[in-house]
């Protein structure tokens, strides 16, 4: 393949410049393939990279969740033990308001009970 490169100088020279190819694999095609190869391999990774992202993303949220999941139940099973004492002591003070027998030792100072003694809680 010859390539014939001619240009005209004010002066009217003629210069011409010959370039001779002895093969079919040049210099601009090897950049070319070069960068070819170094945009596939970045596509690859960056693949590569958000594959693993979402996976660790989706997975760190699954956990989450159980823990949530965890924690609440952990709270409802404390409610409920809250709540059987709460209506134990309110069962309790009904009954001394309404006027069953207060135990001994015991004196009412308001809406508090509290030891003959000793402040009221």
């Amino acid at each position: 393949m010859q390539v014939r490169v001619q240009v005209r100088v004010r002066a009217s020279m003629d210069i011409l410049s010959e370039c001779h190819v002895q093969h079919e694999f040049s210099g601009a095609m090897a950049v070319s393939v070069f960068f070819l190869i170094v945009f596939v391999v970045l596509l690859v990774g960056d693949g590569v990279l958000t594959w693993y992202a979402l996976t660790r993303t989706l997975t760190r949220n699954e956990r989450l969740e159980r823990e949530k999941r965890d924690v609440l139940a952990k709270l409802d099973e404390e409610i409920v033990s809250r709540t059987a004492e709460l209506k134990a002591m309110d069962r309790k003070l009904h009954d001394l308001v309404v006027g069953k027998a207060v135990p001994e030792g015991v004196v009412a100072t308001g809406l508090r009970w509290a030891p003959i003694g000793k402040e009221a809680l």
